[in-house]
């Protein structure tokens, strides 16, 4: 039930990462808006289902399961991160 603490203690964590740098990566704000989103989405899930606050039986797996959809929504920032750069780098050679 607390699952939503993992990506929620990340996204802040990147948020640290990019004020700590002024700027950080160039991709590091959409990876913290990811997570941000990911984190309120399941907040608003818990909400709905009235156990925001309620720790369940398993704590470690509640725990797990945070962890792998963060792994989840960092993967895919990755990709699109991967993504991005491959396309700006062959636009730009097309170019020269």
């Amino acid at each position: 039930m607390v699952c939503y603490l993992v990506p929620l203690s990340v996204a802040i964590g990147t948020l640290g990462i990019k004020r700590m740098y002024k700027q950080g990566p160039s991709n590091i704000g959409l990876l913290n808006m990811m997570l941000w989103g990911g984190a309120i989405m399941l907040v608003v899930d818990h909400l709905w289902n009235g156990e925001l606050f309620l720790i369940g039986e398993n704590i470690a797996l509640d725990l797990a399961l945070g962890f792998a959809m963060t792994g989840v929504v960092v993967a895919i920032w990755a990709i699109i991160s991967f993504a991005t750069k491959t396309t700006t780098s062959k636009s730009t050679k097309t170019l020269n």
